[in-house]
């Protein structure tokens, strides 16, 4: 991964966790508890190709949509 994928994938993590923070009323300490339990910031990055081209809050509903398919 180049440098710039890199920043760009850590600009999709930062983003999905406040998004995912604000959306359910979750501090961002929590939210990245969260998504590490669940590996959801792994992730996040292994789709970097596909987010990075999309809104940034849509790494948020990604994260929905995988802790959902865990059965919170």
């Amino acid at each position: 991964m180049s440098r710039q994928q890199e920043r760009e994938s850590n600009l999709i993590v930062v983003a999905a966790v406040e998004e995912y923070g604000a959306r359910h009323h979750i501090p961002v300490k929590e939210v990245l508890s969260l998504f590490r339990r669940y590996d959801i910031t792994d992730l996040l990055r292994s789709q970097h190709k596909v987010l990075h081209t999309m809104d940034l809050g849509e790494g948020a509903s990604f994260a929905e949509s995988v802790l959902q398919g865990a059965a919170l």
